[in-house]
């Protein structure tokens, strides 16, 4: 995340509610279930993993 989503996520948890329209690129259906430690690691290292090829180099 960058250019002020992480203060727009922070915003939206204090208050309970997003501080502006968002919708549907930030949407709280996206995170249907709570998950541990190590299924959120491992989720972010699929994403992740599609997103950056390994230097040969």
């Amino acid at each position: 995340m960058g250019g002020g989503s992480g203060q727009f996520i922070a915003n939206w948890i204090l208050s309970g509610k997003p501080p502006y329209p968002l919708l549907p690129t930030i949407h709280p259906a996206r995170c249907k279930e709570p998950m541990d430690k190590s299924e959120c690691l491992r989720r972010i290292k699929t994403v992740y993993s599609g997103s950056y090829a390994e230097s040969s180099n």
